[in-house]
């Protein structure tokens, strides 16, 4: 179920056109998404950078990011 956030995050974030506003927005669609999927959101803005920053250079596939992501989420 976390995959599309994560799959669109990745994609958001190497996108070169705007890439500081990409990083950004990336950030609020992965929190989002789970959040309008009915799932009580739980992550601290730093955490969210932190995973984006990790996302745009390569070091976190679409899977490491989804399991970050679930990582923020509750019932």
């Amino acid at each position: 179920m976390l995959h599309p956030p994560a799959g669109y995050r990745r994609t958001l974030v190497r996108v070169p056109a705007l890439e500081a506003r990409n990083k950004l927005f990336a950030a609020l669609v992965a929190a989002s998404y789970p959040c309008a999927s009915g799932l009580f959101v739980t992550v601290t803005a730093k955490t969210a950078a932190d995973v984006t920053e990790r996302i745009y250079s390569v070091a976190l596939d679409v899977r490491s990011a989804a399991a970050e992501i679930r990582a923020w989420t509750r019932m």
